[in-house]
């Protein structure tokens, strides 16, 4: 079982995300101050997440010290205080140390479509979850098929100017996850 270590100011986005990666198997701690993480126990943890909130001095120290800790960690920048997005995150961040081929490949997104290649044929599953100026989520579900091998184009629908940020999440077969912010 993945073990991750979760900083960040919101208790409640944390404690929703400790939950939320519990379901889908990979173990959470959580704290909301920088300064209570011993180094001597950070080497049990695969990957160490910073909330938005986390000021960039603080990101940095605490990378140098998990780095000195464990070399292999890997490092996740919350997108959004958004529970399945950040969820998403993680999987494809330790997805990678898994090892299989990836099903996924070349993705970019521009301001109204996301364009990505597949190396063969599988069920994709697309999400976009739009963060809104007041911090309000909406999901769209965009896409939910099996898709040929090769380049695919899936329309993005129109930004309404409440909406402050828009992500973009790419299911293959439920093995792979790809997150990806649309640009403005």
């Amino acid at each position: 079982m993945r073990r991750v270590l979760l900083i960040g100011k919101r208790a409640s986005v944390l404690t929703s995300l400790q939950s939320a990666l519990r379901e889908v198997g990979i173990e959470a701690d959580l704290t909301q101050a920088v300064t209570a993480v011993r180094p001597d126990g950070l080497r049990q943890y695969d990957a160490i997440a910073f909330g938005r909130a986390v000021k960039e001095d603080d990101r940095a120290r605490m990378r140098a010290v998990f780095t000195a800790a464990n070399p292999s960690a890997i490092f996740i920048d919350g997108l959004a205080p958004i529970t399945p997005l950040l969820v998403a995150q993680f999987e494809e961040a330790l997805g990678a140390l898994d090892g299989r081929e990836p099903q996924i490949g070349h993705v970019r997104a521009s301001i109204d479509r996301l364009d990505f290649k597949l190396r063969a044929p599988t069920r994709v599953h697309a999400a976009a979850y739009n963060l809104t100026l007041l911090y309000r989520t909406r999901v769209l579900q965009l896409l939910d098929l099996r898709l040929e091998a090769g380049p695919h184009h899936l329309p993005l629908a129109r930004r309404s100017r409440w909406v402050q940020e828009v992500f973009v999440v790419l299911r293959a077969a439920d093995r792979e996850v790809r997150v990806i912010q649309v640009p403005r």
